[in-house]
């Protein structure tokens, strides 16, 4: 890990530690420490039912949060010791890390209102320093416990296209428009599709 090791992290941050801190079920095992304009902390999750083959009742993961805590981007992702090694919905593509990073690239989906998987609490995302780190961290157990059950998706949610690792020159294209809307709504919800590539067009100068 690419980093510069520094004692004494802002005052905001050491906020959210010691909320984060306070979190059942989560275990800080090491940061805050910074990683250029971040900061990245190591946890410990355990979810209350029983793990999975691929979701371990206990898992690791670091959280990186921005300089700029509490505002700026917050990222969850898998440790490449003791992390998930799979890629689930509402996750991005969980590959092997950049060169010696010690965690993967599968930053799972958090946020809200948009991006949010728990359901049931529809709660904004808050931006305090004292609360934003726990709220973050429960809603990672909130995510674990749904992707060891494999209710990561409900019916009737909207599709979410899956985040794929870039494997070559090709790109796959498509077109819908909200008057493409109500035939799609009145299809099947499962079928076959075929795929063709695009017909060579010319370029002119």
């Amino acid at each position: 890990m690419d980093a510069t090791h520094k004692t004494d992290p802002p005052d905001s941050v050491k906020l959210g530690v010691e909320g984060l801190d306070k979190v059942d079920l989560v275990e800080r095992t090491d940061g805050p420490v910074q990683v250029g304009s971040q900061w990245a902390i190591r946890c410990t999750f355990t979810i209350e039912d029983a793990g999975t083959e691929l979701v371990t009742k206990t898992s690791a993961w670091w959280m990186l949060i921005d300089g700029a805590y509490p505002q700026g981007q917050l990222s969850v992702l898998p440790c490449v010791r003791d992390g998930l090694q799979a890629t689930f919905p509402h996750q991005r593509y969980n590959g092997p890390p950049h060169g010696e990073s010690p965690w993967r690239r599968g930053n799972i989906c958090t946020q809200t209102p948009e991006r949010t998987v728990v359901r049931q609490h529809l709660d904004e995302e808050p931006y305090e320093s004292e609360s934003r780190l726990a709220w973050h961290a429960r809603r990672t157990l909130r995510w674990l416990a749904d992707a060891a059950a494999g209710t990561l998706v409900a019916d009737g949610e909207p599709y979410e296209i899956l985040d794929f690792p870039n494997c070559g020159s090709g790109v796959l294209c498509f077109q819908e428009t909200s008057e493409t809307l109500a035939d799609w709504t009145n299809s099947p919800r499962s079928g076959v599709v075929e795929f063709c590539a695009a017909p060579t067009t010319k370029r002119y100068t």
